[in-house]
């Protein structure tokens, strides 16, 4: 169960100081990362949070966590790095829905500025805007840094809400990532695609 943005990224820190050295990981298996644009794409739908989205078929489900909660990685779990999870080159991009979070133990409240306002209160922002990602759906995008020392990850967090619904979508990649524009491509067909269930 996921304990909100920060919760998120502490998972990641630990990963980080646990690894002795991500590096190594990227220079023995290289980018896992598609360069080519996906040719199909997989459904996920969470029966228990209501929705249900699209993915790139080369992306892989991550179902080592709640089979609910959609997170998926560009690089198959076996070149997972050990305590931090994503290789250099690799990223990760998952969703959750507030009754997925706790902060300080108590659930996010439910209104879009409050969930945004306690998830970044302790986190590096590192940019924030509001935009419509089809010109009908408003996104509050949060741009944060993770982690002390190099190398760096970057989370890019989009807030939105879908007939009442709210959903934050996260990806997460390595600072200086050469694909960064096609990851957040990725993110947004994936939010384009996300579908109420229930």
């Amino acid at each position: 169960m996921s304990t909100g943005f920060l919760g998120d990224m502490k998972r990641h820190i630990l990963r980080l100081i646990v690894c002795i050295s991500p590096l190594i990981g990227f220079l023995l298996i290289g980018s896992s990362l598609p360069v080519e644009r996906p040719q199909g794409v997989k459904t996920f739908e969470s029966h228990r949070y209501g929705y249900a989205v699209q993915y790139p078929e080369e992306w892989y489900l991550d179902a080592t966590g709640d089979v609910d909660a959609f997170e998926i990685d560009s690089f198959p779990l076996s070149e997972a790095v050990r305590g931090v999870h994503i290789p250099l080159g690799g990223a990760s991009i998952y969703i959750v829905v507030p009754s997925q979070v706790r902060i300080g133990g108590r659930a996010v409240s439910a209104t879009l500025d409050a969930w945004i306002q306690a998830e970044t209160t302790r986190m590096k922002v590192t940019g924030k805007r509001t935009f419509s990602v089809d010109d009908k759906k408003p996104v509050v995008e949060i741009r944060s840094r993770c982690c002390a020392v190099p190398p760096f990850q970057d989370g890019v967090s989009w807030y939105f809400q879908v007939d009442g619904h709210l959903f934050r979508a996260t990806l997460l990649y390595y600072q200086g990532d050469p694909n960064a524009d096609k990851l957040l491509q990725v993110l947004k067909e994936i939010v384009l695609s996300l579908r109420l269930t229930q």
